[in-house]
């Protein structure tokens, strides 16, 4: 042990900031936030139903069978496939397995996560299978594993994290050559009381959608926004067969507010499909011409 050097807590987060409003001293959370401005615009300038700008990138990994990365602005993912590769058990599958280790590193969120595997990033492993296994033709694979391995480098939203790693999972998987009735996308949805639904949400409006009040900009002061919907959406679909794979959803909402939910985020998934679709294509072209 070094005792000529103090060293770091091994775990840290970040201060809260007080400001003193007329006497009155009011903590700087994400419970009061100003999610929307004058102009019906969010913090980062984008309209409530528009993406985060995306980029994509196949075959990055070269050790392994397929890998794709993802970015949307703060938000950071990595995947690799390795496989079809034969089972270590003796029986007999008719149908390949997938699997998946989902792990954040450890500075990818304001708060440092732990270098092994909780019950978290579990969960969200068991959400991408679900979500991948309806579009990928496990029976072209009997007796198989399919392992996918996650990285979150940065996170900025916990839920479109998830939805970014299911889109880049697929991506990887049809980089690896697996066969598939189509890409999976999907995208993510917070709803902050009523008709204030926006898509890929940012941590911030994800953390407003599990408060109590929010601070609305348009009308200069403090509204109460207890009823209506409030919790968080995820979709996973095939937007070329116009099914749904798999959705997790958080929070109160109504039928007819679900219903709306989900058909936002269809329509954003078509265009993310649109995206995705063309960054394969100019893979596949890069590809070619390297060969050649």
């Amino acid at each position: 042990m070094d005792r000529r050097r103090v060293p770091g807590p091994e775990m840290s987060v970040a201060p809260l900031v007080a400001t003193l409003v007329d006497g009155e001293v009011i903590m700087d959370t994400p419970s009061v936030v100003d999610v929307i401005n004058r102009q019906g615009r969010r913090q980062d300038g984008r309209l409530p139903d528009a993406l985060r700008p995306v980029f994509l990138k196949a075959g990055l990994i070269t050790q392994a069978s397929g890998s794709a990365y993802y970015e949307q602005q703060n938000t950071r993912v990595a995947c690799g496939v390795y496989g079809p590769r034969q089972n270590k058990r003796a029986q007999f599958n008719e149908l390949a397995k997938l699997e998946c280790e989902f792990k954040f590193t450890t500075f990818s969120c304001s708060k440092r996560r732990q270098p092994f595997r909780d019950p978290e990033e579990r969960e969200l492993a068991g959400f991408l299978v679900q979500a991948l296994t309806p579009a990928v033709r496990l029976e072209r694979y009997p007796k198989s594993t399919l392992s996918l391995y996650i990285s979150v480098i940065q996170s900025d939203g916990w839920w479109s994290t998830l939805a970014a790693a299911i889109t880049c999972a697929s991506v990887a998987l049809v980089d690896a050559g697996i066969d598939m009735v189509d890409s999976v996308v999907a995208t993510s949805a917070v709803a902050l009381g009523p008709e204030r639904l926006l898509v890929d949400a940012t941590g911030t409006e994800e953390a407003a959608a599990t408060t109590a009040v929010i601070k609305a900009a348009s009308g200069g002061e403090d509204k109460e926004a207890l009823e209506g919907p409030r919790g968080c959406l995820v979709v996973a679909q095939l937007p070329a067969f116009h099914e749904v794979t798999h959705t997790v959803q958080i929070g109160q909402m109504a039928v007819d507010e679900l219903t709306e939910a989900l058909s936002v985020c269809s329509e954003a998934a078509a265009k993310l499909h649109t995206v995705v679709n063309h960054f394969l294509r100019q893979s596949v072209l890069a590809d070619g011409d390297d060969e050649a």
